[in-house]
């Protein structure tokens, strides 16, 4: 929440540049996390094993961040919220389908009340959303980070190390975004 806000205000300005703020946040935030694991053991994730799968975190979120500076340059904190949550909804589907994972009662359960909590939200009187850009680039970024999720959780079957993973996925996304746009 404090994220959005901060990323809201950073975005107020039409000139703001959504693909620089990206960049320099997955530099800053693989920064911080890097050196809490560094302090805890890093143990390097299985890039080399798993190539592909890291490819692919690194464009998702990448693109991803991009999405959703683009999605708060446009429209207001609150619908970014409300229209994101559906990221819930693409990586519950996406590990069905992708991770073959099992769909019992409390998962339908949970599932209903996300989708009932983002009908709910949506309908209140504070917040008024039609579809534009803004709506466009945060439904990409939910579709991005729910894929993203569920690649995640496929990577964590070959590997224990939450903390070096989370540097890293933090790190690679800011040099994939260099790497197709260096300037």
């Amino acid at each position: 929440s404090v994220s959005q806000v901060l990323q809201r205000i950073l975005m107020k300005d039409d000139k703001s540049d959504a693909y620089a703020y990206s960049v320099i946040t997955q530099f800053f935030c693989a920064s911080i996390t890097g050196i809490f694991a560094l302090w805890k053991g890093f143990i390097m994730p299985p890039i080399a094993q798993l190539p592909f799968n890291f490819f692919l975190m690194a464009a998702l979120y990448g693109l991803g961040t991009v999405f959703i500076f683009k999605a708060l340059q446009l429209i207001e904190a609150s619908e970014v919220t409300i229209i994101t949550t559906t990221r819930s909804v693409i990586t519950i589907i996406s590990a069905l389908i992708l991770l073959h994972e099992t769909f019992n009662l409390s998962k339908i359960i949970g599932t209903a009340l996300i989708i009932g909590a983002i009908l709910l939200i949506s309908k209140t009187k504070s917040v008024n959303l039609k579809f534009n850009k803004g709506v466009f680039w945060a439904l990409a970024m939910a579709l991005c980070y729910g894929l993203a999720v569920t690649n995640d959780a496929f990577i964590f079957r070959h590997m224990t190390d939450a903390y070096a993973y989370t540097a890293i996925s933090f790190l690679l996304p800011g040099l994939f975004l260099l790497l197709i746009n260096p300037r």
